[in-house]
């Protein structure tokens, strides 16, 4: 397949989730209004049946619950066919980065058949949307019943009681009076709304969870469809979105390089997305030639990715202590790292395996290997940084800016990636820089991002700038995916050329070992940057430039990192590994390691260069 065609397939890809992020939340926005619709029209019917003061009684209690279950019933259509018509939409969107090569009536049947698909897909629990649908409604019902039949009838009772009390000239006492008042309409109302709305198990909440996952679901299952009709393709990889709030199974999804192809990259019925309900990640179609060799020699099983993991990811992967205690004792078997606690309990228990396992050490330490133990990701032990509001992370982003903050224009999403990145590794060794920032314009007009110092005043703080270009922030980041394959073909020319140019010199001519050199670097190289391959863009930019400032910022580690690399015998060739704009210097190869390791891929990087790495890192002080 041609790069033009490759190339715009990933960028109508990047198009496609974008839209289909905006459909859900327009989805979840009109589900909202359609509940609280509803549960207006049910406050109507209990004051329509409702006396001269308010209340309701006995009398009218079967024609209340008649009126409501017919709103209720009007609820459950539209609330079918509202979700039907986004997982519609979004099916649509999932087709058409491939609808090129597809053709109209291929289309049609792709999206008609992905959303058939979503709604025959069989859960973990055995159950189909129909079904999930249908208990949505049963629980409104119940919750609707129960409110009404529950103040209606203590109402009476509380109304009688309220009449021998009277007819003995006593006053009413309180107690009874206010379950006469329970019973009024606009009390009642209040108390269907709050049960039927708010809480986690909520009618409503639930609904709010299939939503999410079923116009997901079909969004996910038409673009991986249509992906694997397309030729060149041989996988899709399992993508984090970048609001992805904590860690949970989903980043060994999208880590582990279980099949060969590259990290959280799987072959045609074997993703495993959507992970898990309210999911918000993305699948991203792979080509054959985005593949390298680093990628097929590095398979490994999710059981190996999640022992080199420190003890609080293994935990959040997956999902709890007594999990990871009994993944620790090997007794937790790849199979069920997601099943529930309960059944794996139950399932040890029948195999008379004792589940009061020893606490394990406290700290978070990573649970490696003894030949890996070397190579442990600093960045592991910090906590991702949770969703947050615009506002609340720029306070979090003026923590590390000691003069100036100025990301005006960035969208929540874009913050949301700068300040995590910024936090995760300026935090880590608590650092801060002068000023955050845009570039200026006209300044490295090249540079997505960019950090700069002054030899001479290093040691004095609020002298340095963290600063990344605002276009890149706001709309380029987007075409990294597309920026990757113009870099591979290019590569792939450039090494054609340089082969048929040695084949044509003597070998006596000393200019040919010096060419050879040069093509084995090539060679060695299999993307430009981290940021081009990342999930997140913006984070992996964000963190390469924050690499710069512990670099330059850390007593002796200039020094120390020459002297690391040399230790393990790290060839220049190496540095290509990582990445092609790695090879330039030495600064440069620190703060794109820092990318890696930041973004969790700290695998991609040679082990002789994470080694000199995690070394430099040992005792780290800073300058000022």
């Amino acid at each position: 397949m041609r790069l033009r065609t490759k190339a715009k397939i990933k960028r109508a890809t990047l198009a496609a989730q974008d839209n289909a992020t905006i459909v859900d939340g327009q989805a979840l926005t009109a589900l909202q209004s359609l509940y609280r619709q509803k549960i207006a029209e049910i406050q109507d019917v209990l004051d329509s049946h409702s006396d001269q003061t308010g209340i309701l009684r006995l009398s009218v209690l079967r024609d209340v619950k008649r009126d409501a279950e017919k709103v209720l019933g009007e609820l459950d259509r539209l609330q079918k066919t509202a979700l039907f018509d986004r997982m519609k939409d979004v099916a649509a969107l999932g087709v058409e980065p491939f609808a090129e090569q597809m053709g109209a009536r291929r289309v049609s049947k792709m999206v008609n058949a992905s959303v058939k698909a979503a709604a025959d897909f069989f859960g973990s629990d055995g159950l189909q949307l129909s079904d999930r649908l249908w208990k949505i409604g049963d629980h409104n019902r119940e919750v609707v019943r129960q409110a009404i039949q529950t103040a209606i009838i203590q109402g009476n009772s509380a109304s009688e009681a309220a009449q021998n009390f009277l007819s003995r000239g006593q006053a009413v006492p309180a107690s009874i009076q206010k379950r006469i008042n329970q019973a009024g309409s606009s009390a009642v109302g209040r108390v269907i709304g709050e049960q039927v709305m708010t809480g986690d198990g909520a009618p409503y909440h639930n609904a709010r969870r299939v939503f999410r996952t079923e116009i997901n679901r079909a969004h996910i299952i038409a673009y991986r469809r249509s992906a694997f009709e397309t030729d060149g393709v041989v996988g899709t990889r399992f993508k984090l979105s970048p609001n992805h709030p904590e860690v949970d199974i989903c980043d060994m999804h999208a880590r582990v390089n279980l099949y060969g192809l590259g990290p959280g990259v799987y072959p045609k019925g074997k993703s495993p997305l959507p992970a898990h309900p309210n999911t918000i990640s993305y699948e991203e179609v792979v080509f054959d030639d985005e593949v390298t060799d680093d990628d097929k020699q590095g398979r490994q099983s999710r059981e190996e990715w999640l022992k080199h993991q420190p003890r609080r990811t293994q935990i959040d992967v997956l999902g709890g202590v007594k999990k990871q205690k009994a993944f620790e004792a090997g007794v937790l078997p790849q199979s069920q790292f997601g099943t529930p606690w309960r059944v794996v309990k139950d399932r040890l228990a029948r195999k008379g395996i004792d589940i009061d396992f020893p606490d394990s050490n406290a700290s978070d330490t990573p649970v490696l290997a003894p030949e890996l133990a070397d190579l442990s990701n600093p960045f592991a032990s910090r906590s991702p940084l949770p969703l947050m509001k615009k506002s609340e992370l720029v306070t979090r982003l003026d923590r590390y800016a000691i003069k100036q903050l100025h990301f005006d224009g960035a969208s929540q999403s874009a913050l949301q990636s700068i300040a995590s990145a910024v936090d995760r590794v300026l935090g880590r060794y608590q650092t801060a820089v002068g000023a955050l920032g845009w570039i200026p314009k006209g300044k490295a007009p090249r540079a997505a991002g960019l950090y700069v110092y002054h030899p001479k005043m290093r040691h004095i703080e609020g002298t340095d700038a963290l600063m990344l270009r605002r276009t890149f922030v706001t709309k380029n980041h987007r075409d990294s995916g597309i920026q990757h394959q113009a870099y591979l073909a290019r590569r792939d020319k450039n090494i054609e050329r340089m082969k048929s140019r040695i084949a044509k010199i003597p070998d006596s001519n000393p200019y040919k070992v010096n060419m050879e050199t040069a093509l084995e670097k090539i060679e060695s190289a299999t993307r430009w940057t981290h940021s081009h391959i990342s999930n997140d863009p913006i984070f992996s930019t964000t963190a390469h430039e924050a690499g710069h400032a512990i670099f330059f910022q850390g007593k002796g580690v200039a020094e120390r990192w020459r002297e690391r690399l040399t230790a393990n015998n790290v060839r220049r060739v190496d540095w290509y590994k990582v990445s092609e704009y790695a090879g330039t210097d030495e600064d440069e190869l620190f703060a794109e390691v820092t990318a890696f390791f930041a973004s969790g891929d700290e695998q991609l990087v040679p082990t002789s260069i994470r080694s000199a790495y995690v070394e430099t890192l040992q005792n780290y002080e800073r300058i000022r």
